[in-house]
């Protein structure tokens, strides 16, 4: 089980990561349509889970959140909204 959780906060960083490379990152980074696309096929991804995963997804976020600055904090706090899970 702890392998598993190890595995899965991984996961879970990766994810967060990615999102906000994504959303913060300038034109000359990252084509925003692109960006914009790739984001809301995550957030149909995330979307399609059951309510326990919903529920899952919503508490671990709470606890990585505390990994990032308090810039970045705020915005992955909000990540359920931002993906349209609340």
């Amino acid at each position: 089980m702890v392998m598993f959780q190890e595995f899965n906060n991984k996961i879970f960083k990766c994810l967060i990561d990615t999102v906000i490379f994504l959303e913060f990152s300038e034109e000359n980074i990252v084509d925003p349509d692109s960006a914009a696309e790739l984001l809301e096929t995550i957030g149909a991804e995330l979307q399609s889970m059951n309510e326990k995963n919903r529920q899952f997804f919503k508490e671990k976020i709470k606890v990585i959140a505390h990994d990032y600055s308090d810039d970045k904090k705020n915005f992955v706090c909000s990540l359920p909204d931002f993906f349209g899970l609340c």
